[in-house]
């Protein structure tokens, strides 16, 4: 899965700003603190009995992908009156799997690799001005990312900018600045399904070790921008040895899936064990369906159908030519 894809457009300065994907690369930009740690002012309640993500603070699965771990932690902070903050402590740190703690007050900012964290209720100034900076910062990624073409003093990336004139400023100025830069947004990015998807392709690549092979299916969008409401589904089936094996992934609905028009984008693989002498069946190696696309039910097939020695991966042409660029 590709991730962190956007950091490279930042060309400026700015701090403690989080952007993760969430599956794809061509995702929302999300504004959290980044290797921060805000200690201390915990809410401590023990969880309710068969209630998920429950009291505090409370554990999340090392395979929740992070960005939504993250917005789990976030999300039970905003659910509760009494919590201003939270803290995320990365899988591995305090125990195999990741931990939100939530704040009653909001704590002192410690710069430490260890966690993310993010202010829900401000109670200064400067709180408020730290989250009106990284949503800035957040709206000119996304604006960005999704192609809106937005220009002019609004949109930039330099945190310390947009931080020191929200200080100078009445909380009123800032709120509407905040307004009208989300009002653009939403007007470029309302949700859109006039796209074509297409199973497009698909390519290979083994690890560095040649003890794994994994399988990528390649999608491709039509010639408007595709940002659908509603949730759709890829599958791959794959033959190792004399067994067809068949892998089922979501597409996630919008603002965590979009594509622009006419753009490409290799998704989640699916990974098989390696060996010069394994076989592996490639049949109908994917297939798509959404309810919003315009053609329901355009499952595409790989092209390239048959029973493979692992070794011809690297000695047939037709399939060297699909190791992933």
């Amino acid at each position: 899965m590709e991730r962190l894809k956007l950091l490279g457009l930042v060309t400026v300065f700015f701090t403690n700003l989080l952007i993760l994907s969430t599956f794809f690369a061509q995702s929302a930009a999300a504004a959290w603190e980044m290797n921060t740690d805000r200690p201390g002012m915990d809410i401590i309640e023990a969880a309710k009995p068969g209630v998920q993500y429950s009291g505090s603070p409370f554990w999340i699965s090392k395979d929740v992908e992070a960005f939504v771990a993250l917005q789990i932690c976030e999300d039970a902070c905003k659910k509760r009156t009494d919590c201003k903050a939270f803290t995320y402590v990365k899988p591995g740190v305090q125990g195999k799997d990741g931990r939100c703690w939530l704040k009653r007050s909001v704590p002192k900012a410690v710069t430490n690799t260890c966690c993310t964290s993010g202010i829900v209720r401000p109670e200064t100034k400067a709180d408020y001005c730290n989250n009106y900076a990284l949503k800035a910062v957040e709206a000119y990624l996304n604006n960005i990312n999704w192609k809106c073409g937005y220009g002019g003093a609004r949109w930039h990336g330099n945190y310390k900018v947009h931080y020191d004139w929200c200080m100078k400023v009445p909380q009123s100025a800032a709120d509407s600045e905040m307004k009208e830069r989300q009002d653009s947004l939403d007007q470029c990015l309302k949700p859109s399904t006039s796209g074509d998807l297409e199973a497009f392709d698909w390519c290979w690549e083994k690890d560095a070790t040649n003890t794994t092979i994994t399988f990528y299916p390649i999608i491709k969008n039509g010639p408007t921008k595709w940002a659908s409401e509603k949730e759709g589904y890829y599958k791959i089936g794959l033959g190792f040895g004399t067994v067809l094996t068949e892998k089922k992934y979501v597409l996630p609905k919008f603002p965590y899936f979009f594509l622009g028009p006419h753009e490409t984008h290799r998704l989640d693989g699916f990974q098989l064990p390696y060996h010069d002498e394994n076989e592996y069946m490639v049949e109908n190696i994917w297939m798509l369906w959404h309810p919003e696309d315009i053609n329901i039910g355009n499952n595409g097939h790989s092209g390239l159908k048959g029973v493979y020695k692992g070794k011809s991966f690297s000695t047939n042409k037709t399939l060297s030519d699909k190791q992933c660029k």
